[in-house]
C-alpha cells in the first residue's frame, strides 16, 4: 500500500496518541512517535524515538522528513498545576515551542496542536472557537501560550497549523490511578474496587465527553483537510452532569458509594463543545455520543475484571 505520508507523533504511546497512532497506521501512513516513556510493547510497526522536548536536537532528529506533526504531549492535570507551575510552563510552552521550531526548521507541511477546552473557562456554554479565552488554572494558561505559538510561528516562518481543542476525552484505555488519572478511568477502578467515589462539590458541574477514537478521526481530518491556519473544537455538542456519570456506572455497580468533598479552585462549571465549524470545515463528526459511549466503556472495563 502506498504511503498517505510521514507523520510525527508526540506523545504517542499516551492515551490519545496509541490511540491515533493505531487509526494512522491503518489509513496507511508511516508513524513516527516520540515520547518520553521507554516503547511500549505492540509498537514495532512504526518507527519509535525516546526523548524529551526539553531537547532541541531530539525535536530536530524527530520532525526531520516528516510531512506532519501532530503534537499531543503535554502536561495535563489542573491541580497539580498548581503545585507545579513551573513545570506546565517548560513541558507545555518551552516543549511546544522546541517542537514548532523543529518542524519549521524543516518545512513541515502542517502542524497540528492538542489544545484545550480549558481555555474557555466561564465562557458561557456552548463553548465556540472564536470566544476570548478565559484560563481558571495554570495547565488551561499553558495550552493557550502554546495556541499563540502555533499563530506566531505562522507568521514569522510561515508554518502552517491548525488547533484542536479537546474537551473531557475519555475510553476504557485512559489512566485511572489516583495521581495520575482521569475521572471516567478513576471511576470505575474505585467501583470495581468497592470504594467510594469522590465528587467534588455538588457533582452538577457539566461536561462534553469525547470518545478517544473520534478525537483520533478529527487529528487526522485536520492533516487531511485543506484547511489551516484555525482553530476548531473537538466535542460531541452535549454535555452532562457528574452525577450523571454517577448514575450510568450504578448500573453496573447499584451499590455505588459517593463521597462529596469541596470544589477545587480552576475548574469550569460546564464545558460544551460548539462543533458546528468542525462539521462544516473538516468534514467530521463524532461517531459515539455521551451515554452510549459511557455505558459501553465502563462495559467494557467491567468485562476485563471477569478476564
Amino acid at each position: 500500500m502506498q504511503s498517505l505520508g510521514k507523520v510525527l507523533v508526540t506523545g504517542g504511546a499516551g492515551f490519545i496518541g496509541t490511540e491515533l497512532v493505531e487509526q494512522l497506521y491503518t489509513k496507511g501512513y508511516e508513524v513516527t512517535i516520540l515520547d518520553k516513556q521507554d516503547k511500549p510493547m505492540g509498537l514495532d510497526h512504526v518507527k519509535y524515538i525516546q526523548g524529551d522536548l526539553s531537547s532541541p536536537a531530539r525535536c530536530v532528529m524527530a520532525c526531520a522528513g516528516q510531512d506532519y506533526v501532530i503534537h499531543l504531549a503535554a502536561k495535563a492535570r489542573i491541580p497539580e498545576s498548581f503545585i507545579n507551575p513551573d513545570e506546565y510552563f517548560d513541558s507545555n510552552v518551552v516543549g511546544s515551542r522546541n517542537i514548532l521550531t523543529a518542524a519549521s526548521a524543516v518545512g513541515v507541511k502542517k502542524f497540528v496542536y492538542a489544545g484545550s477546552s480549558s481555555v474557555y473557562g466561564n465562557n458561557t456554554a456552548p463553548n465556540k472557537p472564536n470566544h476570548k479565552p478565559d484560563p481558571l488554572n495554570y495547565y488551561a494558561m499553558s495550552k493557550l501560550f502554546g495556541e499563540h505559538l502555533c499563530k506566531q510561528y505562522k507568521i514569522m516562518f510561515g508554518l502552517n497549523y491548525n488547533i484542536l481543542r479537546f474537551f473531557t476525552v475519555y475510553s476504557e484505555n485512559q489512566p485511572n490511578t489516583n495521581t495520575g488519572g482521569l475521572m471516567i478511568g478513576k471511576f470505575a477502578r474505585l467501583a470495581k474496587e468497592g470504594e467510594p467515589l469522590t465528587i467534588h462539590g455538588d457533582g452538577e458541574f457539566k461536561r462534553d465527553y469525547i470518545h478517544v477514537t473520534d478525537v483520533a478521526r478529527a487529528l487526522i481530518a485536520s492533516i487531511e483537510s485543506k484547511v489551516k491556519n484555525d482553530t476548531f473544537n473537538v466535542g460531541t455538542g452535549k454535555s452532562v452532569s457528574v452525577n450523571t456519570v454517577v448514575e450510568v456506572l450504578k448500573t453496573f455497580v447499584p451499590d455505588l458509594t459517593t463521597i462529596n468533598v469541596e470544589k477545587p479552585r480552576g475548574y469550569a462549571p460546564e464545558t460544551l463543545a460548539d462543533i458546528s465549524k468542525t462539521k462544516n470545515l473538516l468534514n467530521w463528526s463524532p461517531k459515539i455520543s455521551i451515554l452510549p459511549g459511557l455505558s459501553m466503556t465502563f462495559e467494557e472495563i467491567f468485562k476485563r475484571k471477569a478476564r
